[in-house]
């Protein structure tokens, strides 16, 4: 089969790899859609925590595929099966994975697409306990974004947003705008994006935010007139320094703030705790998605109440991986999300 290979920092190829046959409580999946994401970017640039990855690695996180294969443990997937799974893989005996909490699994970091063989391939094998099988009537496009949708979705769900409760969303990349959509079933009273790109926050509007502010030095002024002197909720989605004040410092007092991007590069926040403990509002961090959330997602597809395509930018054969990270790099006037296809359908 083909695949991409990133060998090393700056190094990668499109080659033919030995297609894997499937362990006995896992599955081979042929892949359709596959998202890349900047975690790939950093994957690819060498700045991902020596931790979160090990080269040689084919990448690919995000995906839907179709059901080849399963092993004997495993025969309940069958061949023909639409599937799609989240990124964290878990062990489902430690207590964390007892807990539900299967994203912060105690068995130690394993992710598709990092640590081991991603999507970015024409096949891959998944355990099978990681799966979700998606209904035939959910378009395998939009089922490929299951997974930055389900952590979205567990973000959301961090926030416990009530009906009539004035909500931020910070960032209009992929997870803000899947965050934007998921957020709006809440019912929120005002559902306000503050983004620094006037086509990305044009697709939050159409996703059901109220109101899109774009960056600049009255943004939080407007929103806190937006939301009558600051929202309840702020969900944190752009992972910059910058986001991450105009968060504490726009959310009102009793508020909750959920912060699910990652800043990376070894930076650390000299935050204002003070400001925390006065306004006595609830923090919370949000690490991918656990497999509730994973679940939640392929619901609510398979309701046909997450139409999110409009996320989706392009797509691409799998062998322009190139070209997918040199537009994500460069280019922000468009919507965030490109896919490869290592097959159509």
């Amino acid at each position: 089969m083909k695949g991409i290979v990133i060998e090393s920092p700056g190094v990668q190829r499109f080659v033919d790899l030995q297609q894997p046959s499937p362990g006995p409580d896992e599955v081979l999946v042929q892949v359709r859609y596959a998202g890349v994401c900047r975690s790939d970017l950093e994957l690819f640039d060498g700045s991902r925590p020596p931790s979160h990855r090990r080269y040689p690695v084919t990448p690919g996180h995000e995906w839907s595929g179709v059901v080849l294969e399963s092993g004997p443990q495993a025969r309940r997937f069958r061949p023909g099966q639409r599937v799609v799974a989240g990124g964290i893989l878990f062990c489902e005996k430690c207590e964390n994975c007892s807990r539900g909490r299967t994203n912060l699994c105690s068995s130690g970091y394993s992710e598709i697409g990092f640590t081991r063989p991603g999507a970015f391939a024409e096949a891959l094998v998944v355990p099978a306990r990681s799966l979700e099988v998606v209904p035939d009537d959910v378009s395998l496009k939009l089922a490929a974004l299951a997974e930055p949708g389900a952590c979205a979705f567990h973000g959301v769900c961090r926030a416990a947003i009530k009906e009539g409760e004035t909500v931020l969303v910070i960032g209009a990349g992929t997870i803000g705008l899947l965050a934007v959509a998921l957020a709006n079933h809440a019912r929120p009273g005002r559902l306000v994006v503050l983004g620094n790109d006037s086509a990305r926050n044009q697709i939050a509007l159409l996703l059901g935010a109220s109101h899109a502010v774009l960056a600049g030095p009255d943004a939080v002024e407007r929103v806190r007139e937006l939301t009558g002197g600051g929202p309840h909720v702020v969900i944190e989605a752009a992972g910059t320094p910058l986001a991450v004040e105009q968060a504490f410092d726009v959310v009102r007092p009793g508020g909750r703030v959920v912060l699910e991007g990652v800043i990376g590069g070894g930076h650390r926040s000299c935050l204002a705790t003070d400001e925390w403990v006065v306004k006595d509002i609830t923090v919370h961090g949000v690490m991918g998605a656990d497999r509730a959330s994973v679940r939640g997602v392929v619901d609510l597809l398979s309701r046909g109440l997450l139409n999110v395509l409009p996320v989706i930018r392009d797509v691409l054969p799998l062998a322009e991986f190139p070209e997918a990270l040199r537009r994500l790099r460069e280019e922000r006037e468009c919507p965030p999300k490109i896919l490869l296809a290592a097959r159509s359908g």
